[in-house]
């Protein structure tokens, strides 16, 4: 501590804000002072009681050109290594029907049956991730539309140099995320279970 005369440091004793060690249980965050000889009673807080607005699902498929390119494997575990939870996810055989109603944003423009020409060419591997932010940090992880713009370091800066080969495709909000979600991914094929690794990934007041 900077020497300062007695009274001084009284008064500074007096105002300083005691830290806390913070430690994650199951259901339970539990508060202890940072001194040990601190008589200040424990706290608890039920997390049960607080809901967890930042937590996020969101959805990415793992494109034809990833398929073909035997990288599921790859791409799955960079997701994983982030930090997300899987919490869907499953092999499917896309029809021209289904990617009419997923690209219809796109149906006004010339490169439009292209595009789903493209999503046909192999099965697509559909992951429903959840993480906090999930939605704005899958697509930061992603990187830009257009892999020959993408940073190195973001799958698409990392994998590939195409707009439409571009290795995977992100909700782009989470209005289209939960939409997309419905659209792949039916009720009971979404999963909820714990993730014992969860109190590693977040600080105490991130969730």
């Amino acid at each position: 501590m900077k020497y300062l005369p007695r009274f001084e440091r009284k008064k500074q004793e007096k105002t300083e804000i005691v830290l806390v060690k913070w430690y994650l249980y199951p259901g339970l965050k539990r508060i202890r002072p940072f001194k040990e000889d601190s008589t200040k009673p424990h706290r608890y807080i039920n997390l049960k009681t607080i809901p967890n607005m930042a937590l996020e699902k969101t959805l990415v498929l793992l494109k034809p050109c990833t398929v073909q390119r035997a990288l599921i494997g790859e791409i799955i575990s960079i997701f994983e290594k982030k930090g997300f939870r899987i919490c869907g996810m499953k092999m499917m055989q896309l029809t021209d029907e289904l990617l009419s109603e997923h690209y219809a944003h796109l149906s006004g423009k010339p490169f439009f049956q292209q595009v789903k020409d493209s999503m046909r060419v192999a099965p697509v591997v559909a992951l429903c991730l959840e993480g906090v932010g999930a939605v704005e940090a899958v697509r930061a992880l992603a990187g830009p539309t257009n892999g020959r713009n993408a940073n190195p370091g973001t799958i698409r800066g990392s994998y590939c140099l195409s707009f439409q080969e571009n290795i995977v495709h992100t909700s782009d909000s989470h209005e289209a995320a939960e939409i997309e979600l419905k659209r792949f991914f039916k009720p009971e094929e979404i999963l909820d279970w714990k993730q014992d690794t969860f109190s590693s990934l977040y600080a105490a007041d991130e969730f």
